[in-house]
């Protein structure tokens, strides 16, 4: 099992069609860098990504969930004091 990252550094495929697991880069990693893949796979908004993720046990918070969600209370602070 390979860690969840919204911005992955790698892929995983079965080429094959069978149990053996082909993981590629996405791009180049810097020694020590976590080598993580996307569990969703899809470009939904942060909440409804943290929503899809929460059937694997866990609240996303990296580094693109928390910068999307920070960005979302900004606007909803904006949007109430509007209001």
């Amino acid at each position: 099992m390979m860690n969840h990252d919204c911005e992955p550094t790698a892929v995983v495929d079965y080429p094959h069609g069978n149990f053996t697991a082909e993981v590629r880069t996405l791009r180049e990693c810097v020694p020590g860098e976590a080598v993580t893949i996307s569990y969703d796979g899809s470009g939904l908004a942060v909440n409804a990504r943290r929503e899809a993720l929460r059937r694997y046990g866990f609240e996303c918070n990296c580094r693109k969930c928390a910068s999307e969600g920070m960005s979302g209370l900004a606007k909803d602070a904006t949007r109430t004091k509007e209001n």
